[in-house]
């Protein structure tokens, strides 16, 4: 796991290299073990900090030449089958220095060519690619998006990063003004969806996607994997959906622990990093470390199941609480750690067991994507059970809604089906700063709408519940997994700490599709019902039936506590509330009523704190 960074210019305007090199330090907690520097002394250069993972010789470092001298290489993240990849590449002749998978992929890259490369490799990675025959610059991203990938594209010229705040820095982009749009799109989602930027000409790579770039500054764009919908289910039957599934993500977590350095597990009480960490303590000869998170709050704390099943696996568990007294006294630096605007609060819990974590290991493996996969979120079933209802004239949906919640307190059906479509309502549960109070916070706002491709939510009207939940499943890998995404890289990279999933492997999520979705989905708000008959197979002990809390924090109750001070400063800020041109008496309102316990505004005041933070980062 690295940090990535590089230009393509037109016209021998080259960065001047120490200004490069002062960017590229930007992400130096990324790789902070040893960086790298390229340049053509012509139109290309590129930056790399790594973070040694696989070969922890110098045979791994970065920027890498093929052995033709064609491709130029900087690459971010791991290729999970790189030792089979290797293997028929040295049936074919091709010999090694190291025993890493950079050197594997550059090598799949000029043998097979970059297309075929793409269909053949898993793993998670950013890459930024420079074919010097055909004078071509490749910017690849991992199918599912687990690799931050962003660029600012203008006047041909072309600059990419891991990090969204070195792409604003560079003196290509430096000087652009907002896309208000996309500012409104960040406010009321919390975070910035691919393939948007906030400021102008600048992007991000979607996930699965290949755009290249050539000297005449033109473009073209290739998606090489999607996750697919209107899926015809393969396996009807539960016990062998149980043992397709066991033993996939069983070979998902064998292959992400092959590490030259120390690995652990992340370990909350739900089901995804039980049976993560489960799989993980099998394929382990040494003590496994897990890493738990605890808070102050019953209604948010995990930690007491957590140690259960820690004792239960055999787990070296370390256990941390928090509080707003212990993070008043981090904030500082995890104010730091925020590259992007981006303001999901479970970052705070995430940021701190990253640290916790990285005390012991410089590898963790995570439960996140198996909530996508396998519709664990309460909000599949908050929509699918107005399945029945959805279509009806809104009058008549109106007066079953209100029959429903006056004699059984909405047991049938939910707000959600008063709106028009399946997708609104799921858009809307998406949705935590609301446009009327956004409109007086931000009233240059008001005229402004969300980008209109931002169409992560607009599936079709479903023809039946099988395919009801496929749309709802690829709205959330494309909406909610990728803002967690984002937010366990900010963190973890922050620290130094690769954190790898299991869950998104490509050939588990291949299979996972396989599965019938209500062999998963029991339309009663019981989820993940094949990963639970999995754990309990193998632990009978292990009989996960409480419901997970949430990876988050009594952040209402903090900001009224200890984080009172810090959070008022900032967000009350002259310089940067006129730099927004937001409202200061209703910031100042918004501030006292949730204070005075009069509203809980913890939402809209986290999410415009982290984007001052990221302003003051950039300013810094």
């Amino acid at each position: 796991m690295c940090g990535i960074f590089g230009e393509l210019t037109l016209n021998n305007k080259q960065t001047e290299k120490s200004l490069f090199l002062d960017i590229l330090q930007f992400s130096k907690n990324r790789g902070p073990d040893k960086q790298g520097y390229y340049s053509n002394n012509s139109f290309l250069q590129f930056g790399f900090n790594r973070l040694k993972i696989l070969d922890l010789s110098e045979n791994g470092n970065q920027p890498l030449i093929s052995s033709n001298k064609r491709y130029i290489m900087v690459f971010n993240g791991e290729i999970y089958n790189y030792y089979l990849l290797r293997r028929e590449l040295k049936n074919n002749g091709v010999n090694f220095r190291g025993s890493g998978d950079s050197e594997v992929l550059i090598n799949c890259f000029q043998y097979f060519g970059i297309k075929k490369t793409l269909d053949k490799i898993d793993g998670m990675f950013a890459i930024g690619l420079f074919d010097s025959f055909e004078k071509k610059l490749h910017l690849i991203r991992d199918f599912a998006g687990i690799k931050p990938l962003h660029y600012g594209y203008k006047n041909g010229e072309v600059v990419f990063a891991s990090q969204y705040n070195q792409v604003c820095m560079h003196p290509l982009i430096q000087d652009e003004s907002y896309n208000l749009d996309v500012l409104k799109l960040y406010l009321a989602h919390q975070f910035i969806p691919s393939h948007f930027g906030l400021l102008k000409n600048t992007h991000q790579i979607l996930p699965g996607e290949m755009i290249t770039f050539d000297l005449n500054g033109y473009f073209d764009r290739y998606r090489f994997w999607k996750l697919p919908v209107k899926i015809e289910p393969e396996i009807f039957d539960e016990n062998i959906a149980i043992d397709k599934i066991q033993s996939s993500i069983s070979n998902s977590v064998k292959m992400q622990m092959v590490s030259d350095v120390p690995l652990g597990v992340f370990l909350s009480s739900g089901i995804d990093s039980t049976l993560i960490s489960l799989l993980a303590k099998e394929n382990s000869k040494n003590i496994l470390n897990a890493f738990t998170i605890g808070s102050d709050s019953i209604k948010h704390d995990e930690s007491f199941d957590a140690k259960i099943y820690a004792d239960l696996i055999g787990l070296n568990q370390n256990l941390r609480q928090m509080n707003s007294s212990i993070v008043e006294n981090l904030l500082d630096d995890f104010c730091k750690s925020i590259t992007e605007p981006f303001a999901d609060f479970s970052l705070i819990p995430t940021y701190y067991i990253s640290s916790v974590a990285k005390e012991h290991v410089t590898v963790a493996l995570s439960g996140d994507g198996a909530d996508e996969l396998f519709f664990g979120y309460e909000r599949f079933f908050s929509i699918f059970k107005n399945y029945n209802v959805q279509s009806l004239p809104y009058i008549l949906k109106y007066f079953i809604y209100g029959f429903d919640k006056l004699f059984w307190g909405n047991k049938h059906i939910n707000s959600n089906s008063l709106f028009s479509t399946q997708g609104d309502a799921h858009l809307h549960l998406q949705q935590r700063f609301h446009f009327d109070l956004m409109h007086k916070i931000f009233p240059n706002l008001k005229e402004t709408f969300i980008p209109e491709n931002f169409d992560i939510y607009d599936y079709e009207k479903p023809k039946n519940k099988n395919e009801l939940l496929q749309f709802m499943r690829r709205a959330e890998f494309y909406g909610m997994m990728q803002k967690t995404l984002r937010k366990v890289d900010m963190a973890s990279m922050h620290h130094s700490l690769e954190v790898r999933v299991p869950f998104l492997n490509k050939d588990f999520i291949d299979t996972a599709l396989t599965i019938d979705p209500f062999l998963n989905f029991k339309n009663d708000s019981t989820n993940k019902n094949i990963l639970r008959k999995i754990i309990y197979k193998k632990n009978k002990k292990l009989n996960l039936k409480n419901k997970k809390k949430g990876f988050s924090v009594p952040l209402s109750r903090w900001l009224r506590q200890d984080l009172n001070k810090h959070f008022s400063d900032i967000l009350m800020d002259h310089s940067l509330i006129n730099h927004f041109g937001i409202d200061r008496k209703i910031i100042e309102k918004l501030i006292f009523d949730h204070l005075s316990g009069k509203k809980d505004n913890k939402w809209p005041m986290f999410t415009i704190y982290s984007l001052f933070n990221w302003k003051q980062n950039l300013s810094k």
